[in-house]
């Protein structure tokens, strides 16, 4: 049977960026976490508006992850239907 190098690597790039999405993800968790600690424990934990802030940053920052998932899916589906493609042509 017919090892598809080409295949493997596309592959294997895309889970290792996926990983790498996924730990930067626990990072921001982990940051917002400090973060309202920090907040909570200071004088400006009583200002609702640093709150809302806070939550809007976060909210920003999981959202850019989510776009960099949706180019991976777009990437992936890209590679996919070039390989049909090619296929097709055989």
């Amino acid at each position: 049977e017919h090892f598809d190098e080409e295949w493997y690597e596309f592959e294997r790039s895309m889970i290792e960026r996926r990983i790498a999405l996924d730990e930067r993800r626990i990072e921001i968790e982990e940051d917002f976490d400090r973060k309202r600690k920090e907040l909570g424990n200071s004088p400006r934990g009583q200002d609702q508006r640093a709150w809302e802030r806070l939550d809007e940053e976060q909210q920003s920052a999981f959202e850019e992850l989510d776009e960099q998932h949706q180019v991976l899916d777009r990437e992936h589906e890209e590679f996919w239907d070039a390989r049909h493609e090619d296929h097709e042509e055989d």
